[in-house]
């Protein structure tokens, strides 16, 4: 019994702390949200294979809801490109269909426009999403646009088939504003990918070895983004909500993160089910 009253003490605690932080932030304006210089290294997120577990039922999403186009198909997998990254997806028979979490950038004026390009309200915009998309709010405070001020930032996030917690950031770091509505063009790249790990602090360490990767200042042991402002690896304990949810938690399922760099590298990352491999 005092275990469920801890736990339920702990659990109205943290939705109050949140409750309170997602009012105060909100008012703040996004021009000044410099809060944040971020690390010099960036990770270039080449390729993201993820598994999932109906992959017909994805791939008309990603490439025939959504648009993204197919640069390669088999019986066993297809890959999408989004930006200057591709999004890969190959099939896992399970129970426990997998629940990731990325971002994928998108220019730092354009939040607004990419909430309303995913509504695509009246079919407003031709290379809109030709279904209803799942747009997630904030669990707390029904928001929409979520603002980040550890990163500056940004984000409007949506589900895919698999129910797939996907970010779509926009980082006020970054000087890349254009003008007009949003469209299909303004998907950048996948610039973060989460690690759910329960050694945080080693999968620091080999990062930094590796790449010369630092992590972001004022983080936590459970929650600790590595790279810059153009690619981020994000190592989160397991058990810890996705961002904006309450209900979505982070959990060990196998993912491979390709990444640009100038000799060719294969690890897994400590305490995780994640491959790091990279290409020149």
């Amino acid at each position: 019994m005092n275990h469920i009253k801890r736990h339920f003490l702990n659990k109205s605690g943290r939705l109050i702390i949140l409750l309170f932080l997602g009012i105060f932030f909100s008012n703040c304006k996004k021009e000044n949200l410099d809060l944040l210089e971020y690390p010099s290294y960036s990770f270039n997120i080449k390729e993201l294979e993820l598994r999932v577990a109906d992959l017909n039922a994805n791939r008309v999403f990603w490439n025939e809801t959504m648009g993204f186009p197919l640069v390669d198909q088999t019986s066993g997998s297809f890959t999408v490109q989004i930006g200057e990254s591709r999004l890969k997806f190959i099939p896992k028979n399970t129970t426990n269909p997998p629940i990731y979490h990325f971002s994928i950038s998108i220019p730092q004026n354009q939040v607004e426009n990419a909430l309303d390009w995913l509504k695509n309200d009246g079919n407003k915009y031709p290379d809109g999403p030709t279904q209803p998309i799942t747009i997630i709010k904030d669990e707390l405070s029904g928001a929409e646009i979520i603002s980040k001020p550890l990163y500056n930032a940004n984000s409007v996030f949506f589900a895919d088939a698999a129910g797939n917690v996907i970010e779509l950031i926009a980082r006020n770091n970054i000087d890349n504003a254009v003008e007009g509505n949003f469209s299909m063009q303004q998907f950048l790249k996948i610039s973060e990918v989460s690690v759910v790990t329960k050694q945080v602090r080693q999968c620091e360490e080999m990062l930094d070895e590796e790449f010369g990767a630092k992590a972001f200042p004022r983080t936590t042991s459970g929650y600790k983004p590595v790279g810059g402002a153009e690619g981020v690896l994000l190592l989160v304990i397991p058990g810890r909500p996705w961002i904006p949810t309450e209900s979505n938690l982070a959990t060990e399922y196998e993912t491979i993160i390709t990444v640009q760099d100038s000799e060719e590298k294969e690890f897994m990352l400590p305490g995780s089910l994640v491959t790091v491999k990279t290409e020149l």
